[in-house]
């Protein structure tokens, strides 16, 4: 018989064990082609988080340190993803404008504000819902995570984490401080005292759980409590108006 010769019997062991290690190879294959496509994947959704969260935060200050180190995230995961698909030449223009954006030099401080831009801050961080709030102070939550990630990467410096993190608190209470402001003016004008006060105590209460300099704390202070005393003395029952906001 055929299988009794030797020779065949070497070929088809040959070819057995040849089988195994293509079978072998197409499986290493497939799982580093499932790696590779769950990376690309994340990063890709990372990239649009990432440009979602550049957007919300320049909307209400654009500190220039800060969105140095957002677009210096972006661009690394947008060539992190070229580099696992070349086929991205999409990817180039993004690619380029984030590496301008975050070409500066790392050994910038954060400024202290001008007056211009304080204005600007205190317009830009007054939303008219307690949902927008919700939404904007969890954008600077994100941008926290992101900026604490890049200094586990060595990517920022422990001085600069310090700052940035200052800087995002200060950003936090300036979104929950001046929309309660705004919501209580908007309430006024709809006539509804009650929910006017109620928007100033939940400024105060959130001015006094917040990281300001002692300045600028004094300053919300000052314009919380010039509010409120203006609304008690337009209203003929101010202990009755005290007691209803302090029940809602």
């Amino acid at each position: 018989m055929i299988l009794s010769d030797p020779f065949v019997i070497m070929c088809l062991a040959i070819l057995m064990v040849v089988s195994l290690y293509v079978a072998r190879f197409a499986q290493d294959q497939q799982e580093k082609n499932m790696v590779r496509l769950y990376r690309l994947s994340a990063l890709d959704r990372r990239r649009v988080a990432t440009k979602d969260l550049i957007r919300a935060i320049k909307g209400m200050d654009d500190n220039p340190d800060l969105m140095r180190l957002l677009n210096g995230s972006l661009k690394d995961d947008l060539q992190s993803i070229q580099t696992l698909d070349p086929a991205r030449s999409d990817l180039d223009d993004e690619i380029r404008q984030a590496q301008k954006l975050s070409a500066h030099s790392d050994s910038a401080k954060i400024e202290e504000m001008s007056e211009e831009r304080k204005k600007r801050l205190a317009s830009n961080t007054s939303f008219a819902s307690d949902r927008e709030i919700s939404i904007n102070r969890s954008y600077i939550n994100e941008a926290l995570v992101t900026v604490k990630r890049l200094h586990a990467s060595r990517k920022v410096r422990a001085d600069q984490m310090t700052s940035i993190a200052s800087y995002l608190a200060m950003l936090s209470v300036s979104v929950a401080v001046n929309s309660q402001l705004l919501m209580g003016e908007r309430a006024l004008q709809h006539g509804d005292k009650i929910k006017a006060l109620g928007c100033f105590r939940k400024a105060e209460v959130s001015l006094q759980q917040g990281r300001l300099s002692s300045w600028e704390r004094a300053v919300k202070q000052k314009e919380i409590q010039k509010r409120t005393q203006d609304l008690l003395a337009s209203s003929v029952d101010q202990k009755g108006l005290l007691l209803m906001a302090a029940g809602g």
